[in-house]
């Protein structure tokens, strides 16, 4: 799970130093997650879209790892 953060957070800084045409400002938010045993892709994926909206309510430009 550590190294899923840790590509999602250079993918994160990579967006926000980008330099768009117009002046756009981007940014991005993540959340990742990790397969447990006995889970279903359905779980993950909502374990991985609830991080993902937390980090989007705690202001947005963040990297979320889903508490379990």
């Amino acid at each position: 799970i550590e190294q899923a953060r840790l590509v999602a957070e250079k993918i994160r800084l990579l967006i926000a130093s980008y330099e768009f045409d117009h002046d756009i400002n981007a940014s991005a938010s993540f959340g990742v997650a990790t397969l447990r045993a006995n889970e279903t892709l359905e779980q993950l994926f909502n374990a991985a879209d609830k991080a993902l909206y937390q980090a989007k309510n705690e202001g947005r430009n963040k990297v979320v790892v889903a508490q379990y």
